[in-house]
């Protein structure tokens, strides 16, 4: 399994996700190391005049991606979208494992 998990917001030890794929904990590891680096920027010394490190800059995901997919779910109600949200999470699940198991072939 990995070494990650990712907790919900809300309550006490819930995971967000029992598998992380491979590709989120590659993310997730190059995002910290991406954090470690600008605040060990952040704690070198530096003249008064020179700009602060912007530690929160977003990634540039669109600039390393061109290509990429995004879903949007509504419904007529908050019941039907836990629904709907549900199941596209698990054809989310299924569809990154595919894609994984195609770029390591």
């Amino acid at each position: 399994g990995s070494p990650f998990a990712i907790l919900l917001p809300v309550g006490v030890g819930i995971l967000a996700t029992k598998r992380l794929s491979e590709t989120v904990v590659k993310i997730t590891q190059k995002e910290f190391r991406r954090a470690q680096k600008l605040l060990q920027q952040a704690e070198l010394p530096r003249p008064t005049n020179a700009p602060d490190v912007e530690l929160c800059t977003p990634s540039r995901f669109f600039q390393r991606h061109r290509h990429y997919l995004q879903f949007a779910f509504m419904a007529s109600s908050e019941p039907v979208l836990d629904i709907w949200l549900s199941w596209g999470r698990q054809q989310l699940q299924e569809l990154t494992q595919l894609f994984e198991s195609m770029s390591t072939q």
